[in-house]
C-alpha cells in the first residue's frame, strides 16, 4: 500500500495555503465500518476542510482520503482533492484510487447466476476535472480519467469476460448548482450532465467506450431544522464495456442496501428520497435520516422500461465534525430486495 500513501502526501502538497481569510480544520479518524460486499472495514481516514471567510462568497475546499482493509481480504485507498477559487469562479477536482478488491460477479441484468464467480481485479484510477463559472450558479467542466486494471482473464458468461485493460476518457459536462451548502444542503437544486468518450485497450485490441451520466437533485427545508432531498440518476455505457465499468447498484451514495455489483448492466436509472431531521437530533452535532428509492437496469436506454424496480430503503445518523461547513461522519443501515442489507460508514451526505 505504498502508492496510496505517496498519493496522499502529494495531494497534501497541492492543498491551498492558509491565509488570514480562511480557516483550516483537520480531522484524522479510525475507520470502522462494514458493507455487504466487504464485511468489516478497518483503517484510517483524513478529512481536511478550508472554510473561506464569509465575505469571499466561496465554497469550502476539501482534502479527504482513507486507507482501508476488509475482513474479506480487500484493500482500497483513495485521495480526493476539491479546490474552489474565490467567488467560485473556478474549481479543481482530482482523485487517486488504488484497490485490490476481490468481488463476487453475479452476471449482468436481472437474470443473474445462481452462484457468483470470483472476480479479483487490481485497479489504479486517476481523474482530474477543471470547472469554470459561465453564469449564475452554472459551470462548464472538462476532464480526463484513466483506469488501469490487472486481472486474470476468465470467461464469466457467454457475452462477458474478465480481462486486463487500460481505459482513457476525455470528459465534458455542465453543472447548474444552487445548493446552499456543499456537504449537507437543505435548499436548492443540481443539474449535472456529463459525457465521457475514449479508447479501451485490451488483448491487443482497441475499442471505443462512451459513458453518459445525468444527475438531478433537489432540496427543500422543512419545519424545525429538517429538510428533504430527492435525487434521480441515469448512467449509461455504449461500446465495449468491461464488467467493472458497468452501471451497478450498491454504492454507499446510491441504492444503499445491495451488495455492490449484485445487480449491474450497461444502463441504470435510479431515484431516492431522504428526510434529514434536525428536530430529533441533539444540538447542532447530530441529525437523523430516513431514505428510500428504487432502480431499473437495462442493456440499452430503451431496455430500462422492460425491467422491474429494485427497491431499497433505510435510516441513519450523522455526526457533524464542523457545524459551520456541515461536514460529517455518516452511518446508514439499508435493506434491499431478497433480504439484502448493509451498514455504511462514510463522509458527508449520500447526495
Amino acid at each position: 500500500m505504498r502508492l496510496p500513501s505517496l498519493a496522499l502526501f502529494a495531494c497534501l502538497g497541492l492543498a491551498p495555503q492558509l491565509s488570514a481569510q480562511a480557516t483550516w480544520k483537520t480531522t484524522v479518524l479510525p475507520v470502522v465500518g462494514s458493507a455487504p460486499e466487504t464485511g468489516g472495514q478497518f483503517g484510517a481516514a483524513l478529512f481536511r476542510t478550508l472554510q473561506p471567510d464569509d465575505s469571499l462568497d466561496t465554497r469550502p475546499s476539501s482534502l479527504m482520503g482513507n486507507a482501508v482493509a476488509t475482513t474479506k481480504g480487500q484493500q482500497r485507498a483513495f485521495v480526493e482533492y476539491d479546490r474552489w477559487a474565490p467567488g467560485n469562479q473556478r474549481r479543481t477536482w482530482a482523485a487517486v484510487i488504488v484497490s485490490r478488491f476481490p468481488l463476487p460477479h453475479w452476471g449482468s441484468g436481472y437474470e443473474t447466476f445462481a452462484e457468483p464467480v470470483d472476480y479479483e481485479p487490481v485497479t489504479l484510477e486517476l481523474a482530474l476535472t477543471r470547472h469554470r463559472k459561465t453564469g449564475r450558479a452554472t459551470w462548464l467542466n472538462a476532464g480526463v480519467r484513466a483506469v488501469f486494471v490487472d486481472v486474470e482473464s476468465a470467461v464469466l458468461a457467454p457475452d462477458e469476460s474478465a480481462f486486463p485493460y487500460q481505459l482513457a476518457t476525455a470528459q465534458l459536462g455542465v453543472i447548474h448548482d444552487t445548493r446552499d451548502h456543499l456537504f449537507a444542503p437543505t435548499n436548492g437544486r443540481v443539474v449535472d450532465i456529463s459525457l465521457g468518450v475514449g479508447p479501451l485497450r485490451h488483448e491487443g485490441r482497441t475499442n471505443l467506450l462512451t459513458r453518459t451520466r445525468v444527475d438531478l437533485r433537489g432540496y427543500r427545508p422543512l419545519l424545525r431544522g429538517s429538510s428533504v432531498g430527492v435525487q434521480a440518476v441515469l448512467v449509461g455505457n455504449d461500446g465495449a464495456v468491461p464488467i467493472d465499468q458497468m452501471a451497478l447498484l450498491g454504492h454507499h451514495t446510491l441504492n444503499r442496501g445491495y451488495t455492490m455489483g449484485r445487480y449491474r448492466d450497461h444502463w441504470m436509472a435510479s431515484t431516492q428520497m431522504e428526510l434529514r431531521s434536525g428536530a430529533f437530533g441533539w444540538g447542532e452535532r447530530f441529525v437523523l435520516t430516513g431514505f428510500g428509492g428504487g432502480a431499473l437496469l437495462g442493456r440499452s436506454l430503451q431496455g430500462l422500461s422492460e425491467g422491474s424496480v429494485l427497491p431499497s430503503g433505510g435510516a441513519g445518523i450523522r455526526f457533524r465534525l464542523d457545524p459551520r461547513t456541515r461536514s460529517a461522519i455518516r452511518v446508514d443501515y439499508a435493506v434491499g430486495k431478497a433480504g439484502q442489507s448493509g451498514l455504511y460508514v462514510a463522509f458527508n451526505e449520500a447526495f
